[in-house]
């Protein structure tokens, strides 16, 4: 299970990712999937469930937010959730 924070675009995107890698936080950009497609960017940055209040405490901190947040079980099922 994993968390998708959809970017506004794809160099914001881009740079949540870097900014999770410099808080040491392991991530990586992916095409947004069909259930988590909604209108913006199709690109998301990936991090793990165990990973998760860490990446958006440090997207925080570098004065980045994903534009949605959608949580992914193992099947490939997502649900958008509250961040």
């Amino acid at each position: 299970m994993y968390y998708l924070l959809a970017g506004r675009s794809l160099t914001g995107t881009q740079r949540m990712e870097k900014a999770l890698a410099r808080a040491g936080i392991g991530s990586m950009t992916v095409r947004s999937p069909t259930a988590a497609q909604v209108s913006g960017c199709g690109y998301c940055v990936r991090v793990t469930e165990k990973n998760y209040k860490g990446a958006i405490n440090a997207l925080e901190l570098s004065n980045l937010s994903p534009k949605h947040v959608f949580f992914c079980s193992g099947s490939g099922n997502c649900t958008e959730v509250p961040f």
